[in-house]
């Protein structure tokens, strides 16, 4: 995620009441386009709260691996 968006989410965050490393926490991953789907999966499994993609691939790859049938 550029420093740009970084920034910008946790600013958005702030205005909202959150900091960082006082109550929420921050995890960030990179990935090539073909591991995004077992990056997906593996943060789904990790038990997060809030998934915020970079791009279209990870959106894609993220709505699969919390989508259930």
């Amino acid at each position: 995620m550029p420093e740009t968006r970084i920034k910008a989410l946790k600013k958005s965050l702030s205005e909202n009441g959150y900091t960082v490393g006082e109550n929420i926490d921050v995890e960030y991953r990179k990935a090539k386009k073909g591991e995004l789907p077992n990056v997906a999966n593996d943060i789904v499994k990790s038990n997060i709260n809030i998934i915020v993609p970079a791009g279209t691939p990870a959106t894609i790859a993220a709505q699969k691996a919390t989508t259930t049938t």
